[in-house]
């Protein structure tokens, strides 16, 4: 068992299935679903029951992902620190959000993953709360993040895309016979919110307050197949999750709502130090991003 591994099971649990989670690591849905199977043989337990049209976690996958998600963070910490060498004039560090690669547009993706610029590119991944700090210690040369509120005189901040956020409940919940709710009827809601340190949290944070809006938070989590496992098991949840990881598990077990008259998109950025001048290499990197994203 290695860490690539738990980051191919973290990404299905992100998802909720292997052929999503395929596409967004850029690999065939035969070879991840040859890599979890030997993985559930390396753990000698399944850590999927696999269903028809859905994926559910068994109680042994279920702290597998508790733990793999921990020891992947910590892993992302210790790669973050020594990516960023300086040893090539052609060499470019990015620090990512969780998971905003695969919400990226494909030729952003492409651009990242693929090293179509022909310019050395380091990746590494934080939560947007971090960025700022990895930019200030020079510990990587660009930040693609959601947009927060206290950005430094000392950053340029550069909008790319937007992601849409919406709520998800089981169809036998009263709510799924709307399309869209106000957001005073979530009111005393018993709801999964996304975790801490995430910059859709601060924002349903900051929009609940404002209009007063209390719910009872029985969970935190950004894992898409754990929250549709959870709302599957208890029908009386709403749980947030990202438009397009609704419609890419188009379960017809649950219903998406939006919100109406409120936004709760959020935009993702590109992020750099404007106190000091940008290398050739750090320019034409900039030009690809803002490309790419220009040619979805």
């Amino acid at each position: 068992m290695d860490i690539k591994q738990m980051k191919y099971f973290l990404e299905i649990c992100k998802h909720g299935s292997i052929s999503h989670a395929a596409e967004s690591l850029f690999i065939s849905q035969q070879g991840l679903s040859s890599a979890v199977r030997r993985l559930e043989s390396e753990l000698h337990c399944d850590l999927f029951y696999r269903k028809s049209n859905s994926l559910v976690l068994t109680d042994q996958g279920k702290f597998f992902l508790e733990q793999a998600s921990s020891i992947v963070s910590e892993f992302d910490k210790l790669q973050n620190h020594f990516l960023f060498s300086g040893g090539s004039d052609n060499h470019i560090s990015v620090i990512c959000v969780y998971n905003i690669i695969s919400k990226s547009p494909l030729a952003l993706q492409r651009l990242l993953l693929d090293n179509t610029s022909g310019i050395e590119i380091s990746i590494g991944e934080c939560y947007s709360s971090d960025c700022a700090q990895y930019l200030e210690n020079d510990e990587c040369n660009f930040a693609i993040s959601y947009d927060i509120d206290d950005w430094g005189s000392q950053f340029e901040v550069i909008p790319l895309f937007w992601v849409e956020h919406c709520f998800i409940v089981h169809r036998s919940n009263p709510l799924a016979q709307l399309n869209e709710i106000p957001i005073e009827q979530l009111q005393g809601a018993r709801m999964i919110f996304p975790a801490q340190r995430t910059a859709i949290r601060a924002k349903l944070d900051q929009l609940f307050e404002e209009h007063h809006i209390h719910p009872l938070i029985v969970f935190q989590t950004n894992q898409a197949l754990q929250i549709y496992n959870l709302v599957a098991n208890d029908h009386s949840l709403v749980a947030r999750v990202t438009v397009a990881d609704a419609e890419a598990i188009n379960n017809p077990e649950f219903k998406l709502l939006r919100l109406r008259d409120v936004n709760v998109s959020t935009n993702v950025v590109l992020v750099h130090r404007c106190d000091r001048q940008l290398s050739l290499a750090e320019r034409a990197f900039r030009q690809d991003v803002l490309a790419a994203v220009k040619a979805t």
